[in-house]
């Protein structure tokens, strides 16, 4: 699925469509709910995580993780429980999460994972994540929002 986004607020709309769409789906997955973002800097990512935090309920500032790698958000919802945002841009070593208890973050159904720069640690991710990727477009505010699932066929 693909979105033309043609500036910050619309690339906001897309992520509360999307927060919404998860949300009210009860989407059921084997561990916590996953999407990965992938993009240049500046693109968009962490104003697209902003909008789907604020979405979710949470209030409180989002600020990017560059430097913790991960900020943890409490959510009020039945069906999730956290909030992680999580910023592999300044990672050499995707072992570095398993330092900060990742996986057992991700094996917890009750948590919703959003990961800037995902092609940096995809080696320790699950499988069958959402991938949303946004490139510039034509225009200089113009942006190409495409979701879709990084491995659609999941093993039963």
């Amino acid at each position: 699925m693909k979105f033309l986004s043609s500036s910050p607020k619309d690339t906001a709309r897309v992520a509360t469509i999307l927060a919404d769409e998860i949300f009210l789906s009860r989407i059921d997955t084997k561990g916590a709910f996953v999407i990965g973002f992938s993009g240049e800097l500046g693109v968009g990512k962490t104003i697209f995580i902003k909008s789907f935090a604020r979405r979710a309920g949470i209030l409180k500032k989002i600020t990017s993780p560059t430097f913790l790698l991960m900020r943890r958000y409490n959510l009020n919802g039945k069906q999730y429980k956290n909030l992680f945002h999580i910023d592999a841009y300044r990672t050499a070593d995707p072992k570095e999460f398993k330092k900060i208890g990742l996986h057992e973050i991700l094996d917890d159904k009750k948590n919703i994972v959003l990961i800037e720069w995902v092609g940096k640690i995809k080696k320790i991710l699950p499988k069958d994540m959402l991938i949303i990727e946004i490139v510039h477009g034509d225009k200089s505010a113009e942006r190409i929002i495409s979701v879709g699932q990084r491995n659609s066929k999941r093993k039963k």
